[in-house]
């Protein structure tokens, strides 16, 4: 999925300034919350955030693949929570 793709599916488009900045619910997984921003010219960091103090960064120069990886850390951060609660 293209930049452009990725932003028309989130309902978003460019901050001030052109950096790209993409924000979803935190409705996947739980409590989570996920940013895209370009930080440089084709350097893009993703950010997932759980709103109780965790983080999950990545950088690379694919936004969408970046997005990808830290919400399957998060899903899987959030199953070892609840695995550890159910012990």
């Amino acid at each position: 999925m293209g930049r452009r793709r990725l932003l028309a599916a989130v309902g978003l488009g460019p901050s001030p300034g052109g950096r790209i900045c993409v924000v979803k619910k935190g409705w996947f997984p739980d409590r989570w919350t996920f940013t895209v921003n370009e930080i440089s010219a084709g350097v893009y960091e993703a950010v997932a955030d759980d709103q109780q103090g965790g983080e999950i960064r990545h950088v690379g120069s694919d936004p969408d693949d970046l997005l990808g990886r830290c919400e399957r850390e998060a899903a899987e951060s959030t199953e070892r929570g609840r695995g550890a609660s159910a012990d």
